[in-house]
């Protein structure tokens, strides 16, 4: 997606916060950073219904906005638009437990492209029969503590085991 020719629609963008900003900035100056990325490592124990771990932070972000931002230059004026819908993809992969670390870094560590929506990723390790470790990468311009928090929650309520 071209932001560069993005439309403002004056209902709904506002200016970026100037957190936001200063962090868009300076990704902006080191686009192969993964300075700013906030993780999201929840381990499951028992057989899950992958359904229900990739439907939990859709859910989430079809009813929070800020994960579905949109951050670029309107003129010279920094903004945030949300997008008005927004799917994550769930990668789901298998493994065992010896490989876990490499594939959680390699699979959440890399640079998140501020053109490329939304700004997280899921991903679904599955490393034993019984055992599973949801993860989601969020940029921090759409991302802080409370918005873990919530992903914490809601994920709890709505990716049960089988």
């Amino acid at each position: 997606m071209n932001l560069d020719n993005a439309t403002r629609g004056e209902d709904h963008s506002h200016p970026m916060t100037f957190v936001q900003e200063l962090i868009w900035l300076e990704d902006q100056k080191h686009p192969d950073s993964c300075r700013y990325l906030e993780n999201w490592i929840h381990k499951i124990k028992g057989p899950i219904d992958v359904y229900s771990v990739h439907a939990a932070p859709n859910r989430t972000i079809a009813r929070h906005a800020s994960p579905r931002n949109r951050l670029f230059l309107f003129g010279d004026e920094p903004i945030r638009m949300p997008l008005r819908s927004a799917i994550i993809p769930l990668e789901v992969r298998d493994g065992n437990p010896e490989d876990l670390q490499e594939m959680l870094r390699q699979t959440l560590n890399h640079p998140s492209d501020l053109n490329e929506l939304p700004l997280l990723r899921a991903f679904l390790p599955r490393i034993a029969d019984d055992e599973s470790v949801p993860a989601i990468a969020l940029h921090h311009t759409v991302a802080d503590c409370h918005s873990l928090n919530i992903f914490t929650q809601e994920f709890g309520r709505g990716a049960v085991p089988c």
